[in-house]
């Protein structure tokens, strides 16, 4: 049993580095095909996308995990090789779906639970992304500097993450969400929705 749970972890791990992998270079690939940088700026827009792709999808699949054990199941991550091909097509195109994998838990079948777990990733992402924009706009941090660099695109791809994630269609979160509760997924997906707009976090 215990050689059992040392391969599924190992797994696990494997699978969560790929799908980070991809998605980090699906993000910087969507920024210079759309043409936000120069090709000079590369070395930086790289290291401030790996921070920032490491965080947001750490936080994000952590919150389903830790959720979801709290909740009676047995969860683990498993990336979706369809999504890391999806990422890469979209990111040619100039945008992003962020479909690299997800937390799977099996031992809980009641909506609610299920429900709660599926939107515990992009509230995590919802609420890490305001807290920066909050604090990026409230500092006076400019654009151009290092640091507020990092700021914004922290709060951009956790914005981003918490409404894409929100899509209410199998097998995202968010039609997990509604199944559960579609007053509760309505306030999240419009708040999504309008925190993107008003921050500029659409990629």
């Amino acid at each position: 049993m215990a050689n059992q749970h040392g391969i599924l972890l190992d797994r696990e791990v494997k699978d969560f580095l790929i799908a980070i992998l991809v998605l980090f270079s699906g993000y910087v690939i969507s920024i210079y095909i759309d043409s936000r940088f120069p090709l000079s700026s590369l070395p930086l827009v790289m290291l401030v996308s790996l921070f920032s792709i490491v965080l947001a999808f750490s936080a994000h699949e952590g919150a389903h995990r830790f959720i979801s054990i709290r909740l009676g199941a047995i969860a683990f991550f498993k990336k979706w090789n369809t999504g890391l091909l999806l990422i890469i097509i979209s990111s040619l195109l100039g945008s992003l779906f962020a479909t690299a994998g997800a937390v799977q838990f099996t031992g809980i079948t009641d909506k609610s639970k299920i429900g709660k777990s599926a939107l515990a990733g992009p509230a995590t992402n919802l609420i890490i992304g305001t807290s920066v924009y909050g604090a990026y706009m409230l500092g006076g941090f400019s654009s151009v500097s290092l640091f507020g660099f990092f700021m914004i695109n922290i709060y951009r791809i956790n914005l981003w993450l918490g409404l894409f994630n929100m899509i209410p269609i199998p097998p995202i979160d968010g039609s997990k969400v509604f199944g559960w509760n579609i007053k509760i997924f309505l306030i999240v997906f419009i708040v999504a929705i309008g925190l993107n707009i008003i921050s500029g976090s659409f990629i």
